[in-house]
């Protein structure tokens, strides 16, 4: 710094108006950003307390059943398919649709590609 001049100017932020930074941590667990969103989707699996330290915005919106646990959360960015594609056959994305549709294209990429590797062999 070669100069610096104090001036009596002075500004102020509406309480409501603050950056809240623990709530966006809670929502951007993943290193994509973006816009946030909510998310749906059925969890098979044995713990969905590892869904829930994953996510701290979900929750369980009906208790396991045939069809699995039902879980709603808030996420920034597109980072969650990643995870949710890390879950194999212990997820169904539900909605937004849009990630849905990432979702099972990604599945069927993966399913070409093993294909693809099989009648190589």
């Amino acid at each position: 710094i070669q100069n610096l001049k104090i001036l009596d100017e002075h500004f102020r932020v509406l309480y409501s108006s603050r950056f809240e930074e623990g709530e966006f941590r809670k929502r951007v667990q993943f290193m994509y950003g973006g816009e946030l969103k909510s998310i749906a989707f059925r969890y098979y699996g044995p713990s969905v307390e590892a869904v829930l330290d994953k996510l701290p915005t979900a929750e369980i919106v009906n208790e396991k059943d045939e069809s699995g646990f039902l879980i709603k959360a808030d996420v920034f960015g597109d980072g969650i398919l990643m995870w949710l594609l890390s879950q194999g056959s212990k997820v169904d994305v539900l909605s937004p649709t849009n990630l849905r549709e990432a979702w099972l294209s990604e599945i069927q990429k993966i399913c070409q590609r093993a294909e693809s590797l099989a009648n190589k062999e």
